[in-house]
């Protein structure tokens, strides 16, 4: 593998959308605001931040620090640098099993209990549609249909407001195609505390709402395919079986509590203070789609005149989600993979796997928080929160955890437990996770000046040391390293004796957050590798298939327009 990079001396220039109106458009209070989403799926836009799928945008060019990027759309040459790709490929081991913690009732014992509250729905009369990340009935022929997850059989797969969770799907074209999969997480924020859960509901100080915790707003009928489910000819991945989990559960698809009753102040200051029930199940609507598809006691899944392929003989699975679908992908790829290769026949014949599992993570991957520094931040000045082990102790015992329950990266706690469980509040950090815990080969997109994650950062104040306040120029600075550092992860990663291959990474300069349900982003956005311009399903299939480009990544273009 190698990995190609831009001219260096271009970064003050990278293009980006309006910065200042997205940070509008995404803006909540909380915790600081930003323990809010940080550590939800890393340094990714979980809470504050999420999907725009479904949300119509246009493409603009800007500056960075005053200085001006022409509106004209030039893809440039690239540099090639080795990876440690020929490090030789594992064995897989057998994992360490269940262990302690030793983190008490944090992140044990937080099962579901009794609750005497009505739904959110029957307590707060503000619910209201988000503004962003909705899902439009589909009007192609071919659209993916809807499918209601069977609550009998899965009794647990329930929305914040104990509705069912919904998937969509659609069966392959072509026999080649009949055991390759895509299986997309829909993004859209996470809430981590009752007061921001009953915000979110409502909509106030963001731009999501009921339509994130519900599956009541819900396209009734079907969806059409957009970016890397789209159905068209340069679409590698457009004749495979697609299916799009409807995200509903406010929890980075982590969480395994509920139903639970919480209390707080009437987010529309109409009947003081209120109590209702919220679910958080994103693991068991994971767990439940993948039982679906893989026909676990539930029938076959039919479209028009034939069915779905039974996941159970798939010979490639594509696990993609981004910013809290991403969060959702780290949180879950290992787990899903090893259910998969357990009940595949193609791996049961003692000679090997013929299933190939792998993942794709957009925008989710911000800068390491463990490299910052917090003590300029308003997490800092306003709530002593002033370093990085602090904000995931935090997290640990007054955030997401208590209040999800969620059960992400076993491996992670379970390293940690084994060989340093002074550490073990790092498997908060999504960040962490990705670079050193998930053992599924994996392709990281991320737009060096996404304009929701970088926004967040700057407004809450993170310095870097050594180089003053954070700044979008130095936001594309860190972005860049940590990409560039992705395919020699195994060299670094606590289990890095575990990860098969190097990861891919396709690091445009551009600033949309959230681009896998977005045709434009898919299809139009190339950087070069020896004067040859390439998507990201380009070097994504490049690196799938062990050639060359496996990594792409840009530190800015003189002139650029993104879609």
């Amino acid at each position: 593998m190698h990995i190609a990079t831009l001219n260096n001396d271009a970064a003050h220039a990278i293009v980006l959308e309006d910065i200042v109106k997205t940070r509008e458009i995404y803006r909540t209070i909380g915790l600081g605001a930003v323990l809010l989403w940080l550590v939800a799926c890393g340094s990714a836009a979980t809470s504050l931040g999420g999907d725009t799928s479904g949300v119509d945008g246009s493409g603009s060019s800007a500056t960075i620090d005053g200085v001006p990027a022409p509106d004209t759309a030039e893809t440039p040459d690239a540099t090639v640098v080795q990876s440690d790709d020929t490090a030789e490929t594992p064995d897989r081991v057998t994992r360490l099993g269940d262990v302690t913690t030793g983190l008490g009732d944090v992140t044990t014992g937080l099962g579901d209990v009794t609750t005497t509250a009505k739904p959110i729905d029957q307590v707060l009369t503000c619910g209201k549609p988000a503004s962003a990340g909705g899902l439009s009935e589909g009007k192609q022929p071919d659209k993916l249909r809807r499918h209601d997850i069977d609550l009998a059989r899965f009794p647990n797969a329930l929305c914040n407001d104990g509705t069912g969770a919904v998937f969509f799907y659609r069966p392959y074209v072509g026999e080649a195609n009949r055991n390759r999969w895509v299986i997309q997480l829909q993004g859209g924020g996470s809430c981590h505390s009752a007061d921001s859960c009953a915000r979110r509901w409502c909509s106030i100080e963001t731009n999501f709402g009921m339509t994130q915790m519900s599956n009541r707003l819900t396209p009734k009928n079907g969806i059409d395919g957009q970016g890397i489910l789209a159905r068209r000819g340069d679409n590698p991945l457009g004749n495979y079986n697609h299916v799009y989990i409807h995200y509903c559960s406010s929890d980075s698809w982590s969480g395994t509590r509920g139903p639970i009753d919480v209390t707080v102040a009437d987010p529309a200051g109409q009947k003081g203070e209120v109590t209702f029930q919220l679910q958080f199940n994103g693991r068991r609507i994971v767990d439940a789609v993948i039982a679906t598809l893989r026909r676990d006691d539930t029938p076959p899944l039919l479209y028009d005149n034939g069915e779905l392929p039974d996941l159970d003989d798939a010979e490639f699975v594509l696990f993609a989600g981004a910013s809290a679908g991403g969060g959702g992908v780290i949180n879950n790829a290992d787990h899903v993979r090893e259910i998969l290769e357990s009940h595949n026949g193609g791996c049961q014949n003692g000679s090997g796997c013929a299933l190939r599992v792998v993942a794709l993570i957009d925008s989710s991957f911000g800068p390491d928080d463990a490299g910052l520094d917090m003590s300029t931040t308003t997490l800092c000045n306003e709530q002593q929160i002033c370093d990085y082990e602090t904000l995931m102790k935090v997290e640990l015992s007054q955030g997401s955890v208590p209040l999800w329950a969620p059960d992400t990266d076993k491996s992670c706690w379970e390293w940690h437990a084994a060989h340093a469980p002074e550490t073990s509040w790092q498997c908060v950090d999504g960040n962490h996770k990705l670079l050193h815990h998930v053992t599924t080969p994996f392709f990281v997109r991320m737009g060096l000046t996404d304009s929701l994650i970088s926004g967040n950062y700057i407004e809450a104040g993170f310095s870097v040391p050594g180089q003053g306040p954070l700044t979008l120029k130095l936001f594309a600075q860190l972005v860049r390293q940590q990409l560039l550092a992705l395919p020699t992860i195994r060299q670094t990663a606590e289990e890095g004796d575990l990860m098969p291959v190097a990861p891919g990474v396709f690091g445009p300069p551009c600033s949309r957050h959230e681009t896998l349900s977005s045709t434009p982003d898919t299809f139009d956005v190339t950087l070069q590798s020896d004067g040859t311009p390439y998507t990201m399903l380009d070097t994504l299939f490049a690196w799938l298939s062990g050639q060359e480009p496996a990594a792409l990544v840009t530190d800015g273009l003189k002139s650029f327009t993104c879609p």
